[in-house]
């Protein structure tokens, strides 16, 4: 049994699926590089797979030890394998300096 293209893509959207062998629609350029820690607020975001939090504490801890963050903070986006919500990119973007996200095994 096949499936024709046309259902296949209307599953995928029903669904909400991300389609990895998608064109990539729009590229963008990466965010200016700190040149600097020190002083600086970061958000640490965890994709909620196991480990994934560990990993991040572990790594904000190393620098708020070599670094004087001025805020540093452990966020959680609710689906692995979706992208963050937008409200929750938006306080990111308005509330830090840099951000690493993290990924669990």
């Amino acid at each position: 049994m096949t499936i024709s293209d046309t259902v296949l893509k209307g599953l995928i959207e029903e669904l909400e699926l991300v389609d990895p062998t998608a064109e990539v629609a729009l590229r963008r350029e990466p965010a200016p590089r700190l040149s600097d820690l020190n002083g600086k607020r970061g958000c640490y975001l965890e994709n909620s797979m196991e480990n994934s939090r560990v990993v991040l504490e572990q790594v904000k801890e190393m620098l708020e030890k070599q670094y004087n963050l001025a805020d540093s903070q452990i966020v959680s986006k609710l689906w692995y394998s979706r992208p963050a919500d937008a409200d929750l990119l938006e306080d990111i973007a308005g509330n830090y300096d840099f951000v690493i996200s993290g990924i669990g095994v």
